[in-house]
């Protein structure tokens, strides 16, 4: 079953007119799954909260907007956040065509809820096409933060979020 999918304009986020100052997302091959490494989102309320806040944050580090084109909070709920048709700043040098998805949490020490590992699931068999809106997206890569080159030392996503997302890729990705 599919997630309850928020747009942009629900999403908590300002607008910005920096999202596209480092051009077009380009042909999409991957997608990187992060968590935030803080709060939990247990409500849409903290959600649309802890989104404003790292909206601030990325755009005082010269991001533009938000580095993520999607969250997650803890009922699995997927929030729009950087539209999908632009380059996100969510993996150093390894942007372009690659969709990034954060967790709100810190899954090094919290546990995924039954809601997030559905929407995981939802992701793999279909989700992530019908997110980005490329019924024929070809994602040949699913990793974590931590498994792109330049960010081996990286603990994102987090041990939990990681079991989960390799689960997942092993039984649904091809």
């Amino acid at each position: 079953m599919a997630p309850t999918i928020y747009p942009r304009s629900e999403s908590g986020l300002v607008y910005s007119s920096g999202s596209d100052m480092f051009g077009p997302l380009g042909e999409i091959y991957a997608v990187t799954v992060h968590h935030s490494a803080g709060p939990r989102a247990p409500t849409k309320a903290r959600c649309q909260e802890l989104n404003r806040l790292y909206q601030r944050e990325h755009i005082s580090k010269g991001w533009g907007d938000i580095g993520y084109h999607f969250c997650v909070d803890d009922l699995g709920r997927v929030y729009k956040l950087r539209p999908v048709q632009y380059k996100g700043t969510h993996v150093g040098d390894w942007n372009t065509g690659n969709v990034g998805i954060m967790f709100h949490g810190n899954y090094e020490l919290d546990n995924l809820t039954v809601a997030q590992k559905e929407t995981i699931e939802w992701f793999f068999k279909g989700g992530l096409n019908i997110l980005t809106g490329e019924p024929e997206a070809g994602f040949k890569l699913a990793r974590g933060h931590k498994e792109w080159p330049g960010h081996f030392s990286n603990a994102c996503p987090g041990d939990d979020l990681m079991r989960s997302w390799n689960f997942r890729r092993s039984v649904d990705f091809h």
